[in-house]
């Protein structure tokens, strides 16, 4: 991939994003990464089962990262030391998508991942604030638990963090 590939993908596909890497991970089986640079410069970093990848759902995601950056050069720069890749190195999966192995995920996927996040231990790029799409993630990391009576608390947090007026 080129970077004129990577900004026509931004400015006319039809979703105005790319996906650049998708990978298994070797700590549990069946679940993928899949990085996906959007027009808006942002960044997701999706967990999700082989099998939904394969369905090509849109919110299939069990965990999610979102990072931003100023621009498109941040943006590759960054992810290529975070894929130890280099731009030219990377693959299209919107244009081709990754064919996994149709291994379904474990059971406890979920669980595995919940614990990777209570030890802070998932690996995530070194710029763009990266930070999880939901609060459920956030509940887990900050208290080792999904706890209901903290979510609009949270929520409220998380927006006065980014300068939003909540009260």
């Amino acid at each position: 991939m080129d970077k004129e590939e990577l900004v026509r993908y931004l400015d006319a596909s039809i979703a105005h994003s790319i996906v650049v890497d998708v990978r298994e991970l070797d700590s549990v089986p069946g679940i993928l990464r899949m990085v996906t640079i959007h027009r808006d410069l942002s960044v997701s970093i999706e967990y999700m089962p082989s099998s939904v990848y394969l369905e090509g759902s849109p919110e299939g995601g069990v965990l999610k990262y979102m990072g931003t950056f100023e621009s498109v050069d941040e943006a590759v720069n960054t992810l290529e030391v975070f894929l130890e890749t280099p731009l030219d190195g990377w693959k299209n999966y919107t244009a081709e998508p990754y064919s996994p192995s149709i291994e379904p995920p474990v059971e406890n996927a979920t669980a595995i991942l919940e614990e990777l996040v209570r030890r802070r231990s998932i690996k995530l790029p070194a710029k763009g604030d990266f930070d999880y799409s939901s609060v459920y993630w956030r509940l887990i990391e900050k208290f080792g638990e999904y706890r209901p009576d903290k979510v609009l608390e949270e929520q409220e947090a998380w927006y006065r963090e980014r300068g939003f007026d909540v009260d």
